[in-house]
Formats: structure tokens, C-alpha cells, sequence
């Protein structure tokens, strides 16, 4: 179902997250792939074609999620940075990493918190081909795997977030994006 970005399609995402269903919508930089934590993994696997070994991230609707999630925080103020189109990969304290992004959209914010859970995100795209851009396009390629594609219009020449590796010291940018990270959150 396509429905134009409004309060209707708010609830109706709402709605179908919580019933475990997979939606797309915007997330700030580009269309996004949603479902709720951890219960969608695999259908959302199953709808792009990508294996088991690549792992989602997950949307938060703030920092202080982190702090249950078992994600070990840094060490500098580089979490400042969010909201925004950045996504930190964070070890966790029970070993292994989760990639974790705070959107700048007020009202993506306002709906995690609302379902009560994060929600993985992955681009709107099969496996190795590029993210697509038109909610119709959207519709027609996804359409039969997918409960709701909320439609904010074309993004055309978006980037998705800059991925941040902040496992390691220095940290590592491992996907230039939408986010420009300052200097000084590179070198300590």
C-alpha cells in the first residue's frame, strides 16, 4: 500500500510495526527498510536477498536508549553529533558489534519511541543494486512483501548516513555519506 506522508500514514505505520509487519518510509537521508527489533530480521533479509553475515542498523530515538542496549559508550563527545545522519558502530557487552543512528527527523524519533522499540533500517534496494529513490518505483519493485511505502516524494541524489567505526582508536569512518565528521572527533 502507498500512502502519502500525513498523520494517517503515521498511524498506520505505527500500526504495522507493532503487528510486525516491514514498512518503508524516509529516514532522513534516503528510503528505508523498517521493522521492529529483533522480531524482523529475518523477513527483512528474505526481502533484499542479502545473507546472514551483514547486519542491519538499528534507529534509536535517542542516546539514552543506548545505555540499555548493551552498547559500550565512548569515551568522547562524539555522540554529539546525533541526531543526524550518522550511524556508530558500537562493541557490545556481550561481545560482537550493532550499528546504532539516531535520525534527525523529529517525527522518525517520535515513532520509535512510540512502537517502544529500535527499528532495523537498511536501504530500499536487492541486495547489490542501487537504493532506490521513488516511493511508486518502491511500491511496484516491493510492493507484495511490504504492509505500508509512506510517500514523502522522490529523494533524488541523497546519500545515505556516514558510517562510523567506534570500536577502534583512532575512529574510522568505514562509509562516507550524508555526514560530515568534525576532524578533532578522528585523531584522539
Amino acid at each position: 500500500m502507498l500512502l502519502k506522508r500525513g498523520n494517517e500514514s503515521r498511524e498506520l505505520l505505527k500500526t504495522q510495526l507493532r503487528a510486525g509487519r516491514i514498512v518503508v518510509m524516509v529516514c532522513d537521508t534516503i528510503y528505508g527498510i523498517l521493522g521492529m527489533v529483533p522480531d524482523t530480521e529475518g523477513a527483512i533479509r528474505r526481502i533484499k536477498g542479502r545473507g546472514e553475515m551483514k547486519p542491519f542498523l538499528q534507529l534509536l530515538p535517542d542516546c539514552s536508549v543506548l545505555e540499555t542496549s548493551g552498547a559500550i559508550l565512548p569515551e568522547s563527545d562524539i555522540l554529539t553529533l546525533w541526531p543526524g545522519p550518522f550511524t556508530f558502530v558500537f562493541s557490545m557487552k556481550n561481545g560482537g558489534t550493532t550499528a546504532f543512528r539516531v535520525p534527525e527527523d523529529a517525527s522518525l524519533r517520535s515513532l520509535i519511541r512510540e512502537v517502544a522499540s529500535p527499528l532495523y533500517s537498511t536501504s530500499v534496494n536487492r541486495a547489490g543494486e542501487p537504493s532506490l529513490e521513488d516511493p511508486v518505483l518502491i511500491e511496484s519493485e516491493f510492493g507484495n512483501d511490504l504492509a505500508l511505502v509512506e510517500d514523502s516524494g522522490r529523494f533524488q541524489s541523497r546519500q545515505p548516513s556516514t558510517v562510523v567505526d567506534l570500536t577502534v582508536r583512532p575512529y574510522r569512518i568505514l562509509r562516507q555519506g550524508a555526514g560530515v565528521v568534525p576532524e578533532g572527533f578522528l585523531t584522539s
